[in-house]
């Protein structure tokens, strides 16, 4: 472990590296103190300008605790730091009571959090060491899929390529992988569904997959799909796992056959794990296509062209997290622009969810993932965002812009595909209202508006000291 003070190059040899940049004694004596009881000695940069040359020379540390009146020195503006633009800067922004109207500057940069002097400091490292923690793991597994899925990529279209294009079945399968290329929706079954309803030796089609959450097996609801058929849901061996076991795939293909009248072919689509996700059934027009057509390869392809989608996931989350503001941040903003704001107001959509007979259920995630993406696939904007807990989302945008994602917000809330992400577990239909678009003024009244009855503050039963969070 080297000491403050030290050499700086050093210190990026293949160590965990946490930077403090602030040239208040005050506030690395505090973080000084906090980073050593659990044995990490950090680097100290006293100046905008040292901290840009040293991190361009030497890369990224682990970690950056930037203190906010050291964002600009001269023509130096953080911002603007490659690393920073790039997003491959680890950063939290501390300030204290005094510097809280500097926090605007740091709305525009992806960060982990905001850390402010205070009594509770120690809880705020501990909750910005864990983000990151996450953060890195996010992004250990990004890159591990991508390249495992640009190895299985580069092989199949090898292995496409040596196939020749003197046979007219190979030349069939090699346009139809690439037709997959080009075609990226917001969902793997949706993009395959969009290709199989081009396909002209394709006569009919079906998807089985597991509930995310309710983990039984489902045929997905598709909409404006003439060839797609809707099969019945499965409960019994595949219950608790999330993957389509070997008993669950023979009793839908039991399924399958009674459908298609034994007249299809059955595809298994694998994770990473080498399991079961999804199963795809194909009934074909020409009985010559099951024998000419490599359906194994084809098989082998969907597998890999899976894989980009489970990347995407992970993508989608990230943007998430960077583009949304907490929901004090945007109480701030929103005071001092004034006006009204648009919001979507989840309320009636939940509250028609809860049935006394039936336990319904959401897919959180993949909902609000999924709800989010459909907006920003839509407006063409700049757009911010804002939970206030799941009842409502705030949207930011230039004034400009706010008549277009007004529209933009009604087209989503109209034709979101709702019942993909709600399930009971007794296979009943589910009814619910949709989400109301609201415009909210949130004025310098907003706290003396914001009434809060019937509640009492719960005393801890017991209080724990800074150091044991460490």
């Amino acid at each position: 472990m080297t000491n403050i003070g030290q050499g700086l190059t050093q210190k990026w040899l293949g160590e965990k590296v946490i930077s403090i940049c602030s040239n208040d004694k005050e506030v690395l004596r505090e973080f000084s103190l906090i980073f050593k009881k659990i044995g990490i000695a950090p680097c100290i940069f006293e100046s905008l300008e040292d901290f840009w040359h040293e991190s361009l020379k030497s890369g990224a540390p682990t970690l950056t605790i930037f203190d906010i009146r050291l964002m600009t020195q001269e023509k130096l503006i953080l911002k603007d730091h490659p690393l920073v633009k790039a997003s491959k800067l680890p950063l939290c922004f501390v300030y204290s009571k005094d510097t809280e109207p500097l926090l605007f500057s740091t709305y525009e940069i992806l960060n982990l959090g905001l850390i402010k002097l205070s009594k509770h400091t120690t809880g705020q490292v501990k909750a910005v060491l864990k983000r990151l923690n996450n953060f890195t793991k996010l992004n250990e597994e990004n890159a591990f899929l991508k390249k495992e899925n640009d190895e299985k990529f580069l092989k199949l279209s090898k292995r496409v390529e040596e196939l020749g294009e003197s046979d007219f079945f190979t030349r069939r399968l090699k346009e139809i992988c690439n037709s997959f290329s080009s075609e990226i929706d917001d969902s793997f079954l949706k993009s395959c569904a969009k290709i199989f309803e081009k396909i002209e030796f394709i006569k009919g089609y079906s998807f089985y997959e597991v509930g995310s959450v309710s983990k039984k097996i489902d045929s997905p609801e598709l909409f404006n799909f003439k060839k797609y058929i809707k099969l019945p849901s499965l409960w019994g061996s595949n219950e608790g796992l999330d993957y389509i076991n070997i008993a669950s795939q023979k009793m839908s293909v039991q399924v399958a056959s009674e459908i298609f009248d034994n007249d299809f072919v059955s595809l298994v689509i694998k994770d990473e794990n080498n399991k079961g996700q999804k199963i795809i059934f194909l009934s074909l027009n020409d009985k010559t296509w099951y024998n000419k057509f490599d359906f194994a390869f084809f098989e082998k392809f969907l597998g890999s062209y899976f894989l980009k989608f489970c990347i995407k996931s992970i993508k989608e989350l990230n943007k998430i997290e960077s583009q949304s503001l907490n929901f004090w941040s945007f109480l701030s903003l929103v005071e001092k622009k004034g006006g009204e704001n648009i919001c979507i107001d989840f309320t009636v959509f939940l509250n028609s969810l809860v049935n006394d007979k039936i336990d319904n259920s959401l897919e959180w995630e993949n909902f609000i993932r999924d709800f989010i993406g459909e907006v920003k696939r839509d407006f063409n904007g700049t757009l911010k965002y804002s939970f206030d807990s799941n009842i409502r989302v705030y949207f930011l945008t230039s004034e400009d812009k706010k008549e277009e994602l007004i529209k933009v917000l009604e087209d989503v809330i109209s034709s979101f595909p709702y019942r993909r992400y709600c399930f009971n577990n007794s296979g009943e239909f589910i009814s619910f209202e949709k989400p109301k678009l609201n415009f909210n003024v949130f004025g310098k009244n907003y706290i003396k508006n914001h009434r809060i009855k019937n509640r009492e503050r719960e005393q801890p039963g017991r209080f724990f000291k800074p150091s044991e969070f460490l």
